[in-house]
């Protein structure tokens, strides 16, 4: 291939194609330059700028999508987790549920520490299995 027919075919390779979403103009022109002068094509060029915006754009799309979808994730989590304090509420009220059940279920929707905290916030007794595990709570950490 001669020079002029690969300056040509750069040339062609401007614009809206795959060759140009890596290399602006700007760059293929300087390529040209570069074959006009008999330089290796990429003096003066830095070949990979382009690629690694690229790359950091469809990195950052990535990660974007990631933060959605762990949102969606936490949306659902938070509307589960009012439905089924919903029900416990109503469970209480209108039902002859005994403590032990209401603060087992509260248990499984809150953990066993946030409802220890809860209870201590509104001066609720623990009872023996909760005290035993905000001990363990407190002693493991060490």
């Amino acid at each position: 291939m001669t020079r002029e027919e690969e300056i040509k075919t750069l040339q062609s390779l401007k614009g809206n194609t795959y060759f140009g979403q890596i290399f602006d103009n700007d760059t293929i022109d300087r390529m040209c330059d570069n074959i006009k002068n008999d330089f290796m094509i990429g003096l003066g060029v830095d070949v990979f700028a382009k690629a690694e915006q690229v790359r950091k754009a469809e990195h950052n799309i990535e990660l974007q999508e990631k933060i959605i979808e762990n949102h969606r994730v936490t949306i659902a989590n938070l509307k589960d987790q009012k439905d089924n304090l919903v029900a416990l509420i109503f469970k209480a009220m209108y039902t002859d549920a005994k403590n032990e059940t209401i603060e087992s279920e509260l248990h499984e929707i809150l953990g066993m520490k946030e409802t220890c905290v809860y209870k201590l916030r509104i001066g609720a007794t623990l009872s023996d299995t909760e005290r035993a595990a905000m001990i363990y709570e407190l002693t493991s950490k060490k």
